[in-house]
């Protein structure tokens, strides 16, 4: 199982689309936010995919991500997919 921040049809389901491929043979779980997500991934021992950056937001770095990095103190990253908005 995939825990997704967000929603179906989201930025952060594509992006999942193009790091996976079609994810024909993945579950998703889609979660909303970013501390959801890590928490449903702790509670179903499964990954999380969040979005970390965009380059839309001052700073570039999600805060609520960034937070829930902390909460949950994540310290590996198993794999990076960029997308661009357009």
């Amino acid at each position: 199982m995939l825990n997704i921040q967000a929603s179906n049809g989201s930025f952060n389901h594509l992006a999942v689309m193009k790091l996976y491929g079609d994810g024909n043979n993945l579950e998703l779980n889609f979660c909303g936010s970013p501390l959801n997500t890590f928490y449903q991934a702790e509670q179903n021992e499964a990954e999380a995919f969040v979005a970390l950056r965009n380059d839309l937001v001052k700073g570039n770095l999600i805060d609520a991500t960034v937070q829930a990095c902390k909460v949950f103190q994540i310290r590996k990253v198993s794999a990076v997919v960029r997308l661009p908005i357009k």
